[in-house]
């Protein structure tokens, strides 16, 4: 499935490389918008969510949800290609 990742950090982003790396050890991940992150996994939102909530700080706030079928947007087509060919 894919999880769709976006986050409210109130530190530098150079104080997250834990949790972008958490991302990045996924099956596979697409990150073109600066604050959210695609990833393909075999993992439930909740279970994202126990490995990224030690990698956080007090006043952060992120969101982990199962990408639908039901989305619309503007990106770019090897966006839409990527999301299409692991749905």
């Amino acid at each position: 499935m894919i999880l769709l990742v976006t986050y409210d950090f109130k530190q530098p982003l150079g104080s997250y490389t834990e949790f972008f790396d958490v991302l990045k050890g996924k099956e596979n991940w697409w990150h073109y918008l600066s604050s959210t992150w695609l990833v393909y996994t075999d993992e439930s939102p909740k279970e994202l969510q126990q490995q990224l909530v030690p990698l956080t700080f007090k006043g952060d706030r992120f969101l982990i949800t199962e990408l639908s079928s039901n989305r619309a947007g503007w990106l770019p087509t090897k966006a839409w290609d990527w999301i299409k060919t692991r749905e």
